[in-house]
Formats: structure tokens, sequence, C-alpha cells
């Protein structure tokens, strides 16, 4: 009430808006409208206020499901499994998770076993440090599989209306299906982190309602998820115990002279000085810095306009990356291999 004349209804505040400044919006207002109406004797009036660029609350409360799922596009797989270096137990894992995909008729139809899991599922959590190839063997998976991608990111669930979210959700996992798409979340860690404990804002409540949700499209969708994720330590146990985890670890020296080996087998002009071994020297590399510092090198020389690539253009632009990463963010620590482990007891346990 702005007072025993005046009725002041505010609408579509967004749910994850902090208490003091939903206070202030709503204190400003009272008094604006109140000299509105003062000086100008209206009656009533119905406001609009909306930042310049910004999509009405209206328009994304009013998509439907195509809408919502039109923001999803399947992409054909860019990798394959021949692309990937990787130990000899990671590859395992993932043929482990394809075979479960490939013999889902016979063991959950011809062998009964759907009446156990009516809707057998396969997801997969990648996780390990940035740059060692999550993206890549999200790809392979659906190359293998003969599958399109469904790539997307966490941000594109987050709504700042509370509910939409969902919605979002909803539509990707609908996208997927009718695609017939391996869906690929990558930067998952919001997604799939422990929910609140102690819900006190409207925020809170929305991303535990998510994660919620998101258990539930698990247990129904029966094409396969990757999520990609550098942590692991925070996961929500009753997603935990759906995901079938897989560890990408940092490339070790004879895994760098590989990546090494893969990428100056290109066509490039090699000097006879270059050798993958004694590049594979300078630890502390992943594949996306390999990938990085070849471009970067191949550039180089491509100005100084000599067309031979040498051992030292390629070591100079390593270099240069390495001096130019900000620090470096946790790594997978053993406390995170046993959230992995507490996963999988669960998983097994029928968790």
């Amino acid at each position: 009430m702005l007072d025993d004349q005046y009725r002041l209804e505010v609408l579509g505040l967004p749910a994850d808006l902090p208490p003091v400044a939903a206070a202030a919006f709503r204190s400003r207002l009272t008094r604006g409208t109140r000299e509105l109406f003062d000086e100008t004797g209206l009656s009533e009036i119905s406001l609009v206020v909306r930042r310049e660029g910004a999509p009405p609350q209206a328009q994304e409360h009013a998509l439907d499901l195509d809408q919502r799922m039109s923001y999803f596009r399947v992409v054909p797989p860019a990798h394959d499994f021949s692309r990937l270096v990787l130990p000899p137990d990671t590859l395992e894992e993932l043929h482990r998770a394809v075979d479960a995909v490939r013999l889902r008729h016979l063991v959950f139809d011809t062998w009964g076993l759907r009446a156990v899991e009516p809707h057998p599922r396969t997801a997969i959590g990648l996780h390990g440090p940035p740059g060692t190839g999550k993206t890549m063997i999200a790809q392979a998976l659906a190359a293998h599989l003969g599958k399109p991608l469904l790539p997307a990111r966490t941000s594109q669930l987050e709504s700042k209306y509370h509910g939409e979210g969902g919605k979002y959700l909803t539509a990707l996992f609908e996208a997927a299906k009718r695609a017939d798409a391996v869906l690929f979340v990558d930067e998952a860690e919001s997604l799939l982190s422990r929910r609140f404990e102690s819900v006190g804002q409207g925020a809170e409540h929305a991303v535990n309602t998510l994660r919620s949700e998101l258990v539930q499209h698990l247990d129904r969708h029966e094409g396969v998820v990757v999520f990609a994720t550098n942590l692991v330590r925070s996961y929500d146990p009753a997603i935990s115990s759906r995901l079938h985890h897989v560890l990408v670890p940092a490339p070790d020296r004879a895994a760098r002279e590989a990546i090494w080996a893969a990428h100056l087998s290109t066509g490039l002009p090699l000097a006879e000085d270059v050798s993958p071994a004694a590049l594979a020297e300078t630890g502390d590399v992943v594949g996306r810095d390999i990938k990085r510092a070849v471009i970067g090198a191949a550039v180089a020389v491509a100005r100084r306009g000599d067309g031979v690539v040498r051992h030292a253009d390629l070591a100079d632009a390593l270099a240069r990356l390495l001096a130019q990463r900000p620090p470096a963010g946790d790594q997978v620590t053993e406390e995170e291999r046993a959230v992995v482990a507490e996963g999988l007891r669960a998983r097994r346990n029928g968790g």
C-alpha cells in the first residue's frame, strides 16, 4: 500500500534478488509513484520497465517446449577414438560405457533386466584438469555410437526467473531424445554440486529444485549423457551415484610425446631437429597446450616466411603459453578420488 488511497503491486521481481535490494526497489518506487499520482491526478498506471536489450520476462515465461528446445543444436562429432591419447584404464572405462549402450537390447530386453531397470541409462561423469580432452572424449563417444552430439553448458539452463531453469532442463533432455543425440553438458560443476541444506534465498531453492529435476531426468532418459567437470569433491550424492565416473588425468611424458606426434603429423613442414620426445620433456602440459603451441608456432613461421617449423619455434610457442597461464586451479586430489569411489559403491549397491 502507498497509503489509504492507493495500492502498489510490484510483479516480476526475480526470485534471486537479495531482500535488501528488493526492499530498496519497492521503497524508491513507492515514493516516486505517490508523487506522480499527486502531481497528475491519475487514478491508475501500469509500467513495464526493462533494461535495453534484455528479454521481457513475459516473453521467457511464454516460451513453449519447442521454442526452448531451439536453444540447443546438435552438431556432428569432430573426433573419434583414434584421436584420443589416454591411459589404458581410462580407455577401458570409456569402452565399458559405450558397450553398455551397444549391448542394451540384449541385456535389458532379451535377458529381461528391464524388469529390474525400466529405464536403463548411461550417464558418464568426466572429471580432470582443464585441457585434458573431455570435450574430445564426448565427441568420440558420439562418433563411436554413430550419433550426433548435443552440447550444452550449465549457463544455458540458468534463468533469473524462478522455475525457468527446470523448463530449459526439460527442453534439453527432450531435444537429445528427439535427435537421438549424445547429450554433453560442459562446465557442469554448479549443476552437479551438493544441494543447499538450509534454503534462505529464492535462488538457493531454485538451485535445489533444478538438481532434483536433473535426478528425475537421469532416471527416465535412456540416451547417453556426458558431464564434464574439473572438480568432483562437491558432487551431490544422488547425482554422483547415477554417474559412471571416468577420470581424465593430465598426460604423463609418454602421453605428451604421443600428443605432440599426433599434432605434428598433419602436413606441417618440419625441420629435422623437431622431436616429439624432446618436446614432451616439458611437464605440466596438457593436450590443449600442445595444440595451441603447434598452431602458434605455425603462425609465427608463416609470418616469418621461411616455411620451416623448427624445434625452437615449438618450444618458444609453448613457453609463451605457459608464461601466460593463470595460476593453476585445484587438481584432482585423493579426497576427490574418494568421492568418486563412494559414488561407484552407491551405484553398485543400487542407490
